[in-house]
């Protein structure tokens, strides 16, 4: 049997029935531990190992692996502890037999040296803490130091910063300002052009009734007049009929005595427009256009105008 250590702990049962797993967890709270064990199992084997965990991390004290402790008892002393605060694990695995639950005899037992040595290894520990801490706090105050010196430079820089967005902030307003003043300019132009356009052929119309020259020396009435022959319909072949009653008046008919050249013509030509001015046109028969005017008598038959 395992004798009781004087300075530490001991864990034991006698009849642990194992199915799966078992764990046994040993707390160690000072450095320069010794750690022994003994298992033992009835008919059958077990799979066994030692594990740590500590405020430096984990690992691994006995591989996993299974023993024959039907057999014989297994028996060990760990030593010494490779930390001085965390906790040691035995795991006993029985995972890979499916049907046969194991009972497990087990004692455990942690102790430490005697008080000098573990108030030495306190000490050591403690003194150990406390150069960390000082090497911490050195390293810290080396690194402040060096932020400080570029704190002023980094401040300015971003006065600068600030300076130049307040800067780009006023030239985004002011770009805000003129692009809505240009939008509001650009609908209102279009309303005002569209609002022309709807007006443009009653005017041309009322200039062609009226006698007004549509291939004259405005350019404003030509451009209405090809306006209106772009867009086709009835206004479309009125225009093409005043102009092609102006072309034959101007070619054919023969002035009289006393009367005005037309305006754009030649001195000596005659013309009928003076028709077109009382809102007349020539006459037609056969579907065909006969010239300026029927010539009876040598004088000018003026025809009602009607569309």
């Amino acid at each position: 049997s395992m004798p009781i250590p004087r300075n530490g702990l001991r864990f034991k049962s006698l009849q642990q029935l194992v199915k799966d797993g078992f764990e046994l967890r040993v707390p160690v709270t000072a450095p320069g531990a010794l750690l022994s064990y003994r298992f033992a199992t009835t008919d059958y084997d077990i799979a066994f190992g030692v594990y740590y965990e500590s405020e430096d991390g984990e690992g691994e004290m006995v591989p996993e692996h299974r023993v024959d402790s039907h057999i014989e008892p297994v028996l060990a002393e760990l030593s010494p502890i490779p930390f001085s605060k965390g906790v040691i694990i035995l795991y006993w695995d029985n995972s890979y037999s499916w049907f046969r639950t194991k009972a497990l005899t087990y004692s455990v037992g942690l102790a430490y040296p005697d008080s000098d040595a573990v108030r030495a290894a306190q000490e050591t520990e403690a003194r150990r803490a406390l150069n960390a801490c000082l090497d911490d706090a050195l390293r810290a105050e080396a690194r402040k130091s060096r932020g400080k010196a570029s704190v002023a430079q980094l401040q300015e820089q971003v006065d600068t910063l600030e300076e130049q967005l307040r800067h780009l902030h006023q030239q985004l307003d002011n770009k805000l300002h003129t692009l809505h003043g240009t939008l509001h300019e650009q609908r209102f132009l279009g309303d005002r052009i569209a609002d022309r356009r709807r007006r443009l052929p009653g005017l041309v119309i009322d200039l062609v009734v009226k006698g007004g020259w549509l291939d004259g020396p405005d350019p404003h009435v030509e451009e209405g007049a090809n306006c209106l022959v772009d867009q086709g319909g009835d206004e479309a072949d009125t225009v093409k009929e005043a102009r092609a009653t102006q072309h034959g008046a101007r070619v054919s008919a023969p002035r009289r005595p006393g009367m005005p050249s037309p305006p754009g013509g030649r001195p000596g030509e005659g013309s009928s427009l003076d028709d077109m001015a009382l809102g007349h046109r020539p006459s037609e028969s056969g579907g065909g256009r006969a010239g300026a005017s029927a010539q009876i008598g040598g004088e000018a038959s003026p025809r009602p105008y009607t569309r």
